[in-house]
C-alpha cells in the first residue's frame, strides 16, 4: 500500500519540478496536484472488501502523486516573493508546517481507524475486552481472529475496512481545501529576483533567471 504512494510521490515531485523549470507557472501545479489527491482518497473512501490490488495501488499512487506534485513548489515560489533577508525563515516555516501537518493527519487518521473500527467489532464480538479488538485491528490479536468462524471473519474484515476508509476523509477535505484555496492563487510565473537562479531545494533542479 505504501509502496505506490512512495514510488508515485518521488516520481512526481521529480517530474513536476523538472516540469516548473519549464512551465515557470505554479498555479497549475497547485490545482492539478489538488484535483488528482481528491481524486484518489475518493476511489479509496469506496473501497471494499472486494476491491481490487490494481485500483487499490492506483488510488494510492494518485494521492501521492498528487501531494508530491505541489509539496515542493513553495520552496521555489519563496525567493520570488519574499525579502531575501527572509528566505530563511519562510522556509524554515514552510517545512515546519509540512512536517507538523502530515503529523497531525497521521494522528488523526489513526485515531479514527482504531476508534471507527473498535467500535463496530463491539457490536459483532460482545463482551470483547476495548483492548483487545483494538489489537485486532492492528493485527496483533491473531488467535482470537483465527478462533472466529468463517462468517464473523468476513464481518470483522469487513468492519475494519470501513473504518480504514473514514480515514481517507481527511485526503477528500484536503483535496477540496486545497481547489477552493488555489482559485485564490495568482496566476504568475516563477520570475528570480534581480536576475540570480532559483534553486529547487528538494529536487536539486535550477531555474535560470530571466
Amino acid at each position: 500500500m505504501f509502496l505506490p504512494i512512495i514510488t508515485a510521490l518521488l516520481t512526481a515531485s521529480i517530474g513536476g519540478g523538472i516540469l516548473l523549470t519549464k512551465v515557470r507557472y505554479y498555479f497549475p501545479f497547485y490545482l492539478a496536484g489538488s484535483i488528482i489527491g481528491l481524486t484518489g482518497s475518493v476511489l479509496l473512501y469506496f473501497s471494499q472488501v472486494d476491491t481490487s490490488l490494481v485500483q487499490t495501488c492506483a488510488s494510492a499512487a494518485l494521492v501521492g502523486a498528487g501531494s508530491a506534485l505541489y509539496a515542493q513548489v513553495g520552496f521555489s515560489v519563496i525567493p520570488s516573493k519574499i525579502p531575501t533577508h527572509r528566505i530563511g525563515h519562510a522556509i524554515g516555516f514552510l517545512s515546519t508546517a509540512q512536517v507538523f501537518g502530515g503529523s497531525v493527519c497521521v494522528a488523526i487518521g489513526e485515531t479514527i481507524v482504531v476508534s471507527v473500527a473498535a467500535s463496530k467489532l463491539a457490536v459483532i464480538l460482545p463482551g470483547t475486552p476495548t483492548v483487545v479488538l483494538k489489537n485486532m485491528v492492528g493485527g496483533t490479536s491473531n488467535s482470537l481472529f483465527n478462533s472466529l468462524t468463517a462468517d464473523i471473519k468476513g464481518a470483522v474484515i469487513r468492519a475494519i475496512v470501513d473504518a480504514i476508509d473514514k480515514a481517507y476523509i481527511l485526503g477528500i477535505v484536503a483535496g477540496l481545501v486545497g481547489i477552493i484555496c488555489t482559485l485564490f492563487l495568482p496566476h504568475e510565473r516563477i520570475a528570480a529576483k534581480n536576475g540570480p537562479k532559483v534553486c529547487l531545494l528538494e529536487t536539486g533542479l535550477i531555474l535560470g533567471g530571466t
